[in-house]
């Protein structure tokens, strides 16, 4: 109720793949690097995909 939502953006929330109990990402000091990619997917909707780049 707090945050709008516009249309093609994404909210996503959940455990991630594979954390199999184990916690993710700075649990495991695991960070995204460059070059990585975020890939998000909604059954019927489709899948959106971000490439991690450097700052600057």
């Amino acid at each position: 109720q707090a945050e709008t939502l516009y249309p093609g953006e994404f909210l996503g929330s959940g455990t991630c793949s594979g954390a199999e109990g184990r916690g993710c990402g700075m649990e495991m000091g695991r960070y995204l690097q460059a070059g990585d990619v975020v890939a998000l997917s909604v059954t019927g909707l489709g899948t959106l995909r971000n490439r991690v780049i450097r700052a600057g």
